[in-house]
């Protein structure tokens, strides 16, 4: 009830209203698109010389000024690469100044190379990369591409992280449903050649769920062209084995209907190899490694398509179907050899053979209304479904040999069955409501999850498939959250603030059927967000953030049923697992457009963990989740877009990270801290006739993460680009090669586990892509939505 009231109380604050101004609202736009400049900084002044507060358009090029009274003003407008734009102004009552049309200009604060376009841009919350045609989507899929983003860590769990934080992937604003592994193989489905832009947001208002600590948007081509207009890719590349990617995206925009949509196929083989070690006795002598071979082909289809419908200048509605269908197979063989004394001691040999299919449709509708055009007040509604279903079938086949390789018993053979369904509902709204004086912002959501796990093993003994009932599960898992959240943001002079507060109603209720075990959880949370911005001078901006948020448990990690893998390990869930909370403080510097500095600090309780728990009996591994007590990280981010000449563009991005752990684990102690080195380098170069070239370089040095020590890794992407046609047609010759054969590497030291695991990737390629531009090449922009469906579906974990 105390949450309750002072979230009331926030709202009740919020209504104030200021009278007795004039106020004048406009539009700000780019001259060659027609899109809104998000972030135009606009100055009002009258004929004395004296400055009104500055304020900065919204997302769509909007903004709202206040006069203290009648008169002539002069309006100054500057928005990052553009030309300044002046105007003189005579007001006598609330005004509204027809679109204000701005031409780019060359500019330093981002990286720009014509024909084959990089840019990076960077504000204080969030980096934008816009990479159409460019060599780093010229090279294989969108999971390739995540690899080679400044500041994103993907784990060997296939967890994703930003700046250290665990992140919400989107599409098109759309969270994805799944993580881990799940995650990996939708990534691979979707060619790179289809995202012409990634958005990182490091530390989100309260607007976005409580869950996204920090974003990774993925936004897919769409073409902003009136008329019928589109593109036609078609790429390859070849590493161990050959991988394809066609795809197709197309536009038609007439009067008040625009029809859109895109079809991508995706055909990857990829070879990949695991080892890991593990001693069974104090002294060493006993070892049991492991030692993986797998091949995998995943064949992806991915089908969108949406239709906008302008009802009236005022309001605009619209669908968007999204459809993917995922055909998994992969031939993996496995050798478990335990030695004594550096000598083998017996072998298990596993012959694995796993067919996935699944389909996940999805479904958004929309509705936007103006409800007042003079002083831009702006409702949005959003209703969301989607579902999921896998279909995973696998056989196992087990033999085992003694020290001199002969077979000392039967082969054990399996078969499993593990199905998920999952259904998501989701309502949403927002609404933005002016003042004299800044503007309100309101907002709610309500979303139903409901997801059934089947497990079903089977024992392949007398001829025949019999139930293993051990080892068969059924997990039923239902949650709903319901948010509300309110803000106001408002300009004086050189500060910007932002205040927001968020709460959310989590209800949780799980089964696991087959040990008959129940748990049910009601919580509320309140989390509150703050960003503020002073401008110092025209060179010299400052940035102080605050968020407060939660990670909760994936919907797997849940269920308290012991899941077989195979006989030396098993996963399993914890049905007792708290869900993160966390806080993020940020100070950001900004010089000139060009250089960024961030300090920054994240403290956080009960984190989630990976645990590896073994049997003394069997030595049968277990993994598990657990809560952290608590940990600590702190991040120093400095990067810098520079051109180096007209023809030489750069950005470099290093970011230096402190972990701190220092509590308890099941009881056992673990401390655990350190540094960590990332470094993100991009260079672009203007060829003669219609080349480019470009040099991506990443590197990530050995970090400590909770319980884990990881090694360093990197790579380098070096590619040339070719327009022909005059630009409607581009070619691009792109080869990825890994700094270090080893792809990813972990190790722990644990309540007397020791353990450590190597994995091989296929990553070391070349790649071949065409691209041709379809229809009408005048542009004119397109609207982009975000729809109702949050971070919700990251957690989907289907094993």
């Amino acid at each position: 009830m105390r949450k309750c009231f002072f979230f009331l109380l926030f709202i009740a604050i919020m209504h104030q209203y200021v009278t007795g101004q004039i106020i004048v609202t406009g539009k700000v736009l780019d001259a060659g698109s027609g899109s809104g400049i998000t972030a135009a900084s606009i100055h009002l002044t009258d004929l004395k010389g004296k400055t009104y507060p500055i304020i900065q358009t919204d997302k769509s090029g909007h903004f709202q000024v206040s006069a203290p009274d009648t008169g002539t003003y002069s309006l100054h407008i500057s928005a990052g690469n553009y030309a300044q734009a002046k105007l003189s102004i005579f007001l006598a009552k609330d005004t509204t100044l027809t679109d204000i049309r701005l031409s780019k200009q060359y500019d330093l604060g981002e990286v720009t190379i014509n024909g084959a376009q990089v840019k990076i841009s960077r504000k204080f919350d969030k980096v934008t990369v816009d990479l159409y045609n460019t060599v780093l989507t010229s090279a294989g899929t969108a999971f390739d591409l995540l690899q080679k983003m400044p500041s994103v860590i993907l784990q060997q769990d296939g967890t994703v992280m930003l700046q250290s934080k665990i992140a919400t992937v989107m599409i098109d604003g759309r969270p994805l449903n799944l993580s881990g592994n799940d995650l990996k193989t939708y990534l691979n489905g979707l060619p790179a050649g289809s995202i012409s832009k990634v958005e990182l947001i490091r530390n989100p208002s309260a607007m976005h769920d409580a869950q996204d600590a920090t974003i990774i948007n993925l936004v897919t081509n769409k073409s902003l062209k009136a008329g019928w207009n589109g593109n036609i890719s078609v790429g390859m590349t070849q590493g161990h084995y050959s991988r394809y990617y066609p795809s197709i995206d197309f536009n038609y925009r007439h009067k008040k209907i625009n029809l859109y949509g895109a079809y991508s196929y995706t055909h990857v083989k990829e070879l990949t190899s695991t080892s890991s070690s593990r001693p069974l006795s104090a002294d060493l002598n006993q070892v049991l490694d492991i030692e993986t071979r797998a091949t995998l082909s995943n064949k992806t289809q991915n089908l969108k398509l949406g239709l906008d419908y302008t009802i009236s200048k005022n309001s605009l509605m619209g669908v968007v179907l999204y459809g993917s269908s995922n055909r998994l197979s992969q031939d993996l063989t496995s050798n478990t050899r335990f030695t004594h004394a550096q000598l083998q001691d017996s072998l298990i040999r596993l012959a694995t053979l796993s067919h996935v299919k699944a389909f996940s449709p999805s479904v958004n509708l929309y509705y936007k209304l103006v409800t007042d055009t003079t002083r831009h007040s702006e409702l949005t509604l959003n209703l969301d479904y989607w579902h999921y279903n896998r279909k995973p079938e696998q056989y196992f086949n087990n033999s085992f040999y003694d020290n001199l390789d002969n077979p000392y018993r039967d082969n054990l053979i399996l078969k499993s069955n593990t199905s998920g369904l999952n259904n998501i509902y989701s309502l949403k709204a927002d609404y933005i409501h002016p003042l004299k004086k800044g503007r309100l912002l309101f907002g709610l959501k309500t979303y139903l999850t409901k997801r059934d796990n089947h497990f079903i093993w089977q024992n392949f003994a007398n001829d025949k498939w019999q139930i293993d009932d051990n080892i068969t599960n059924q997990f039923l898992y239902n949650e709903n959250i319901n948010a509300l959240y309110s803000g106001y943001e408002n300009t004086w002079k050189k500060i910007s603030l932002q205040l927001m507060l968020r709460a959310e109603h989590t209800n949780i209720h799980g089964k696991s059927v087959t040990i008959d075990q129940q748990f049910s959880k009601h919580y509320i949370d309140l989390f509150p967000s703050l960003n503020l911005e002073y401008n110092l001078s025209a060179k010299n901006q400052f940035n102080l953030s605050y968020r407060r948020s939660i990670s909760r448990p994936a919907y797997n990690n849940l269920d308290p049923f012991r899941q077989f893998q195979d006989q030396y390990n098993y996963t399993q869930g914890n049905s007792r697992l708290l869900p993160a909370i966390s806080g993020a403080l940020e100070l950001g510097h900004s010089y000139n457009n060009i250089l960024f500095t961030t300090l920054s600090y994240t403290w956080s309780k009960n984190v989630i963990s990976m645990l590896y728990l073994q049997d003394p009996e069997n030595n049968a591994l277990t993994t598990t989740y657990d809560n952290l007590s608590a940990t600590k990280s702190c991040e120093l981010d400095v990067a810098a877009n520079l051109a180096i000449t007209k023809r030489w563009t750069s950005s470099i991005s290093t970011v230096l990270t402190y972990n701190y752990v220092n509590t308890l684990f099941r009881e056992a102690p673990v401390k655990n801290e350190g540094w960590g080195f990332n470094l993100f380098l991009f260079n672009n170069l203007l060829l003669p006739k219609n080349f480019s070239a470009s040099m991506v370089m990443a590197y990530s040095a050995p970090y400590n993460g909770t319980i884990f020590q990881y090694s360093a890794s990197g790579f380098i992407n070096i590619g040339i680009n070719k327009t022909l046609l005059h630009n409607r047609a581009s070619v691009n010759l792109a080869v990825n090669d890994q700094l270090t054969h080893v792809s990813f590497q972990n190790k722990t030291n644990y309540n007397n586990l020791r353990y450590e695991q190597r994995i091989f990737r296929d990553n070391r390629t070349i790649t071949l892509t065409l691209r041709y531009k379809l229809g009408n090449l005048k542009i004119k922009q397109s609207s982009n939505r975000k729809t109702g469906i949050e971070s919700e579906k990251s957690r989907m974990d289907n094993k």
